[in-house]
């Protein structure tokens, strides 16, 4: 039995209507011993993932895409892309939008459920050429990459939800503490990333609709830390990894996913149509009701249209920021140019273990 990874709902009792009738999924695919309940005054839910055994034969190395922008092998490459981030995010952002915290624990950090996860160095993860710092930054290129550069109408994709011009109203930035966002954002809220002491056994665990349910604001406290990504439990998904690409998207796919259920998405019923590089979205689960195969995970997915839609009601649309300055493009020009020739270079396979 491999890692699962589990999100936990709730809602106000004032929400307790609208998050029921869009929860019965959830029910369906509770974990017999862990069940429903209700707290008050939250209406709790738990679900339990579990990423199934399976094996899956070995993929050619050109068939496994990898997240191409995010990774650099290079302390040049590093720092452009580093500096063109930093440019990128001085920009002015509307002072309602909504920043997600990814803390990368430096000591502990305990989420709403008593989870407690520690400090992960990722010394042990295989990467090359990276620092501690690269592997933060690529993680927050390749999460916010999943929110903000998702298509839009006109970008030769046949039935994207989105309009042209126009992102989700969401803003991402990493800590190593609980320190609050630079971007002026005054509604946010902390995942916590690190290894679970003991191991629990699960990817990662975020409360369901408690950040956005249904265009309202969610249920817990500014600032709450809303979940936790188990790099100790991920870790035991390594061997499916090859790149520093596919170990970047094992990481970053976990933390959209978990992201995804604070914003009030489900897990789906099986594969669902998408831009991503696997027929399997970002919020499907290697237990019921998905049954996605583990070797899914190193791929760049995405989240499904019909998820995206949901995101769309939840957190709201803004314009496209503002075209970054010539400055900007030069750094990130330059790192993405250096991570590109690194990737194809290094480029291998992908093989899952039974």
């Amino acid at each position: 039995m491999q890692q699962p990874d589990r999100w936990f709902g709730q809602a106000s009792l004032a929400h307790f209507g609208a998050l029921l009738a869009r929860s019965i999924p959830a029910f369906e695919g509770l974990d017999a011993v862990e069940g429903a309940s209700t707290v008050d005054p939250f209406f709790l839910m738990v679900l339990s993932e579990l990423t199934m055994p399976s094996t899956v034969a070995c993929l050619p190395a050109t068939s496994v895409p990898v997240r191409s922008a995010p990774v650099r092998s290079a302390t040049v490459s590093s720092v452009a892309l580093a500096l063109g981030l930093v440019v990128m995010a001085a920009t002015p952002r509307p002072a309602q939008a909504l920043t997600m915290m990814l803390n990368f624990t430096s000591a502990s950090a305990t989420d709403l459920f008593a989870n407690t996860v520690g400090n992960e160095s990722f010394s042990g993860w295989g990467f090359t050429g990276l620092s501690l710092n690269d592997v933060r930054n690529a993680t927050l290129a390749a999460v916010s990459n999943d929110f903000l550069n998702f298509p839009a109408f006109g970008a030769g994709t046949s039935s994207p939800p989105l309009p042209a011009g126009k992102q989700l109203n969401i803003n991402f930035e990493w800590t190593t503490g609980l320190s609050a966002p630079t971007n002026g954002d005054t509604q946010y809220f902390y995942l916590n990333i690190g290894d679970a002491a003991p191991n629990v056994g699960y990817l990662g665990q975020a409360c369901f609709g408690c950040v956005r349910s249904n265009g309202l604001y969610g249920t817990v406290d500014n600032g709450s830390q809303v979940g936790s990504i188990l790099t100790d439990s991920i870790a035991g998904l390594l061997s499916l990894a090859t790149t520093n690409g596919q170990r970047i998207n094992l990481l970053a796919g976990t933390i959209s996913h978990e992201i995804g259920h604070t914003l009030l998405l489900d897990h789906p019923s099986g594969a669902l149509a998408n831009p991503g590089a696997s027929s399997y979205s970002l919020m499907a689960t290697g237990a019921s009701p998905t049954s996605m195969p583990n070797g899914q995970r190193v791929l760049d997915r995405a989240f499904a249209y019909s998820e995206f839609s949901t995101l769309i009601q939840t957190v709201g649309l803004r314009d496209v920021s503002p075209v970054p300055e010539p400055a900007s493009y030069g750094l990130m020009g330059l790192g993405i140019a250096a991570v590109l020739l690194r990737v194809r270079a290094s480029r291998g396979g992908a093989c899952a273990v039974a």
